[in-house]
């Protein structure tokens, strides 16, 4: 054992950040994290090496088409979800 691994075993460690509006709720949050984690598993990535990070900020803090603040802007959508 070298590592905390059995020989023949790899370590795998994913981290996904993912930057977004604030505003969506807890379940709309942890959809994402589960597909995610599902498609990683696709292509042998194991569930226990995959950590995400979702940082969220309000739309007056980005600038978009620019330098417009997002707050400014109709994108189109909610980002109340």
């Amino acid at each position: 054992m070298v590592n905390g691994l059995d020989a023949g075993q790899q370590d795998y460690y994913t981290r996904v950040t993912i930057d977004c509006f604030s505003g969506r709720s807890l379940e709309a949050k942890r959809n994402p994290y589960r597909e995610i984690v599902e498609r990683l598993k696709a292509v042998g990535i194991p569930r226990d090496g995959v950590s995400i990070l979702l940082r969220e900020n309000p739309p007056e803090n980005w600038g978009l088409n620019g330098g417009q603040a997002a707050s400014d802007y109709d994108l189109g959508f909610d980002i109340n979800v």
